[in-house]
């Protein structure tokens, strides 16, 4: 929705130049995904409670309290996961707002990969998935998400820096 023709011209009244325009929607988007995160994170809590007020044993509650240190390294990751995928979903409208045909290739693209996957060879699906999920250390977590969303957000930048914010 940030990068449809009607928001860039309610950008134009506001806004001077497209790396101004890409900066105010990236905050955006950051304050959305830091907003998601908190309120992902606290409704776990109040899933517990609430599990635990009506003696609902489908869901068995762990003994083992988190420290505030695992607490605030779940929040730190769900709000940069949430963002790389806000980053990610932005990038992917600029590209169809610069080339609309994207709209339909995307997809049939897509599920032919996935189909591809499925029959002859997923691994390297599976090690890239891998390389996001399953890491041991949250610094390397963060270096390596953080890498990805400025990949993307100078990539935006520079595929759209020679447009107009107003066309």
């Amino acid at each position: 929705l940030l990068t449809t023709k009607a928001n860039r011209e309610v950008d134009f009244t506001f806004v001077t130049n497209r790396l101004s325009q890409h900066l105010a929607n990236f905050s955006l988007l950051l304050t959305a995904s830091v907003i998601g995160g908190i309120t992902a994170f606290l409704s776990s809590f109040l899933v517990k409670l609430i599990i635990q007020y009506t003696n609902i044993s489908v869901i068995q509650l762990g003994d083992v309290e988190p420290t505030f240190v695992e607490m605030f390294m779940g929040l730190v990751a769900i709000i940069l996961y949430l963002f790389l995928f806000c980053v990610l979903g932005y990038t992917l409208g600029t590209i169809i707002q610069l080339h609309p045909y994207v709209v339909i290739i995307l997809p049939i693209s897509l599920v032919g990969l996935f189909i591809f996957l499925t029959q002859y060879n997923h691994e390297w699906f599976i090690h890239l998935t891998n390389f996001y999920t399953n890491e041991s250390s949250f610094i390397m977590f963060v270096v390596k998400t953080m890498v990805t969303m400025l990949v993307c957000i100078f990539s935006t930048i520079l595929i759209s820096h020679r447009k107009e914010v107003r066309l």
